[in-house]
């Protein structure tokens, strides 16, 4: 790979959770307490160029919710500010087959100083099982009366630090009988320049090549409820996808959920997908 090159990082941020008791949702992450994870804060700077200033779906002090604290989040950094070319591309697969750590793209630190001006272009996160909200209900608007939100917001400790959510069974659908853990990975967004180039790709390919890797996140909250149960985490995965980004998915593994419908979030029409893919301690005790 010629030195000339344009070079890519993924970070990635465990749940942020323990340190944001100063985080102030009036004030965008740029403005932040230097207590909270550069990691997160920079998910969130994506976030809000993305969510608040380009789209207009969510005011500043609304974009983020309870699952950010719980959740795991992935940043992709471009190294290279000035070039909008990714290379080498990202290939993802059709087939719902994770890529290898040794198949990532370009992710290893060779120069210090490119760290310097490294600039956050994307961001997706994962959200462990149980979950707060169930299935959307078909053509139901999630988006609240801009003049029925709080004002001001909720403080950091209602909205971060509220109780874990308990297992409870849901509608069934086309791919989930209601019934089966599963973990949701969404916010997935990309700066406007740099769509079109494999970056959102990049981002699903990791967060399933980790969750494939971390099976014992997925149900961290009220375990003995699965276990009473003889529930556990069988690979399912779902994404509540922006329509624009239908595609996007389905490059990726993720199929249309057709039974699940679709609804309006953000002013945004969203249809749930899914994947399920090879959970590792799966296979290590098959041998």
């Amino acid at each position: 790979m010629s030195s000339n090159r344009p070079k890519f990082r993924i970070d990635f941020q465990s749940p942020p959770r323990p340190f944001l008791h100063k985080y102030d949702r009036l004030l965008p992450a740029s403005s932040q307490s230097p207590e909270i994870p550069p990691t997160f804060l920079s998910a969130l700077t994506v976030r809000e160029n993305v969510f608040v200033h380009e789209l207009g779906a969510v005011p500043l002090e609304h974009h983020l919710d309870t699952d950010d604290a719980r959740s795991c989040h992935w940043v992709l950094f471009n190294r290279s500010p000035g070039s909008n070319e990714l290379s080498p591309r990202a290939n993802p697969s059709s087939k719902a087959q994770v890529q290898p750590p040794e198949h990532k793209l370009e992710q290893k630190v060779e120069n210090e100083t490119d760290e310097q001006h490294a600039k956050p272009i994307g961001t997706i996160r994962l959200i462990p099982s149980p979950h707060y909200s169930r299935h959307p209900l078909p053509g139901s608007r999630l988006n609240p009366d801009l003049h029925q939100l709080p004002n001001p917001p909720l403080p950091a400790s209602e909205v971060f630090f509220a109780p874990a959510p308990t297992y409870t069974p849901d509608r069934a659908t086309s791919f989930h009988d209601g019934l089966e853990p599963y973990v949701k990975i969404g916010r997935l967004c990309v700066v406007k320049e740099w769509r079109g180039k494999g970056c959102a790709s990049m981002l699903i390919q990791e967060a399933l090549r980790w969750i494939s890797e971390n099976p014992g996140f997925t149900c961290q909250n009220n375990a003995e409820e699965y276990v009473a149960q003889e529930r556990k985490w069988n690979g399912l995965v779902c994404a509540l996808a922006q329509e624009g980004a239908i595609t996007t998915w389905q490059k990726n593994g993720f199929k249309v959920d057709e039974g699940m419908g679709d609804w309006w979030d953000g002013g945004i029409r969203h249809v749930g997908m899914w994947v399920r893919v090879d959970v590792q301690n799966s296979r290590e005790e098959s041998r």
